[in-house]
């Protein structure tokens, strides 16, 4: 094939004007990949910050927790030691209770002795416990 002169020069400039489309693309390309690879860098900075905080915040509601854990503990043996404490009042209570019916019991026999008419009638309400 004979070319002419102005078809090598066209040749020429097509070829100068493809491997400048293609040097183009290629740093388009690049410059895409390199956007790309920084973008993932951001994200993967923003995933590992994320990860962070929410370890911390696991951290922080575990030590809570404990805390909590803590307080219901003391709580409950605060009400064990009162439980007991009415226990022992309510046996005492009913204790002092017997003691009062059993000394009202022997003052009516001792005025049915003696003969002293009823005037004790203050004495015979009677307390209930709960």
């Amino acid at each position: 094939m004979i070319f002419e002169n102005s078809q090598i020069s066209n040749l020429t400039q097509r070829d100068r004007f493809s491997s400048t489309f293609k040097t183009s693309e290629t740093i388009m390309s690049k410059g895409a990949n390199i956007k790309g690879y920084e973008d993932s860098q951001r994200s993967q900075r923003m995933q590992a910050g994320r990860m962070q905080e929410l370890e911390r915040e696991i951290n922080y509601l575990k030590s809570s927790l404990s805390a909590i854990d803590k307080d219901r503990d003391e709580l409950r043996v605060e009400l064990d030691r009162k439980d007991e404490r009415l226990a022992r009042m309510r046996k005492e209570c009913e204790g002092h209770l017997a003691e009062a019916s059993k000394l009202k019991n022997q003052l009516r026999n001792m005025e049915m002795q003696m003969g002293v008419p009823r005037q004790s009638a203050v004495m015979d309400n009677t307390v209930e416990v709960i």
